[in-house]
């Protein structure tokens, strides 16, 4: 009876062993999932928020130099906006799935744009300068 109840038990911690192991596979790729997740909407942010600068720099083309207009987005890990050639571009990169992805969007006036990588929240201001349009960080 007791060499039984003993092998029931020694069963039963097989079994859990084996079903917490299984949980914990499945964690690993829910994990996984859940930040490319993340990663994906960061693009997505990355994408409109190109386009909301475009359209901000097209306007303050109308205006006087020293008018400005400020843009901000968020994003889940982090975010570096620059210009090149006539391009805004935006590299955003997530820290746990190590991968990073640029955006670019061909400007219609001259933009200089220098944001340093920021964690979460961006703001920026959009200066209209004499040659064109000055990106920058808003803190600066």
């Amino acid at each position: 009876m007791t060499a039984t109840k003993a092998q029931s038990s020694i069963e039963f911690l097989l079994l859990l062993a084996a079903s917490t192991a299984a949980l914990l596979v499945l964690v690993g790729a829910s994990k996984a999932v859940f930040f490319s997740g993340l990663f994906a909407l960061d693009i997505q942010n990355a994408q409109g928020f190109l386009s909301e600068l475009n359209a901000k720099s097209d306007m303050l083309s109308f205006f006087g130099e020293g008018s400005f207009l400020k843009a901000k987005a968020s994003f889940f890990g982090s975010a570096r906006i620059f210009s090149e050639g006539g391009f805004v571009l935006i590299e955003v990169k997530s820290p746990v799935l190590l991968q990073s992805k640029l955006l670019r969007q061909k400007t219609s006036t001259e933009v200089t744009a220098f944001v340093p990588e920021t964690n979460g929240h961006v703001l920026v201001e959009l200066v209209r300068t004499g040659t064109g349009v000055l990106i920058k960080d808003s803190d600066s």
